[in-house]
């Protein structure tokens, strides 16, 4: 009896550490997230409103009501014996009164996507200029063969891998935040066996909240991406025509 005691705590050891582990990757994605929504222009603290009721920013209203109705009668003071049940209602309460006003549209959507798209057109501007002047450095030596002159030309004209590095060094921390989020969201759907934990269910509801404002954000990142690449290729085409022949 004694031995299925200790192996008992020894479980329970490992399963309390499992959850600090996986509650500390949250926090950790979480904090993240909230820097990169600024440089996006997306408002964090209307953010924290969607993560409270564990759901992707939506302009759904009856999403947020169903998410809202499933919160109260899970947590509800009346109901619940979790000891954080009066602390969960009010920031569910709070955050309902809030998002049943205020579509998606106003958190993120249009104004969010066009600062994303500027910082990527001045990210590939900044590129282009930057291979302009490799181009002049590798002409500047006198007269060139042929083949070589038209080489250097295709590099710089090539707006493809322009567009891609561009489209890098805007998204590129929000790329490695994604993938970050999907293995926690992978690893959530493992631990929905002890959401009962308090520490473990918060965590799990702002994972989802989070896979599911990374899942709306890329779909808008490669909007952007290929606007981008449409505007590159009318820039690179209309370059073209400026360069002499040889």
């Amino acid at each position: 009896m004694e031995a299925k005691g200790v192996l008992g705590r020894l479980v329970d050891a490992r399963r309390s550490n499992k959850i600090k582990k996986f509650a500390k990757r949250v926090g950790a994605a979480k904090e993240a997230f909230g820097k990169l929504s600024d440089g996006f222009g997306i408002n964090g603290k209307e953010l924290e409103y969607f993560a409270v009721l564990g759901i992707a920013p939506t302009d759904d209203q009856k999403t947020i009501k169903d998410a809202y109705r499933g919160m109260v009668k899970r947590y509800h003071p009346d109901i619940s014996k979790n000891p954080d049940a009066n602390a969960i209602t009010k920031r569910a309460n709070e955050a309902y009164a809030f998002l049943s006003k205020h579509a998606y549209v106003e958190t993120h959507g249009e104004k969010s996507k066009a600062i994303m798209m500027n910082a990527a057109i001045t990210s590939y501007s900044a590129q282009l200029d930057k291979d302009y002047e490799t181009l002049k450095n590798s002409l500047s030596h006198g007269p060139v063969e042929k083949w070589f002159y038209m080489q250097e030309v295709e590099n710089f004209l090539d707006y493809k891998k322009r567009s891609k590095i561009a489209i890098d060094k805007v998204f590129g921390d929000f790329y490695r935040l994604e993938k970050e989020v999907r293995s926690l969201h992978k690893e959530a759907a493992k631990m929905q066996k002890i959401h009962n934990n308090s520490i473990a269910g918060q965590a799990i509801s702002e994972i989802n909240y989070l896979f599911g404002a990374c899942m709306r954000i890329s779909k808008d990142i490669e909007e952007i991406r290929s606007e981008l690449q449409k505007h590159a290729r009318e820039s690179s085409e209309a370059l073209r025509e400026k360069f002499p022949r040889y």
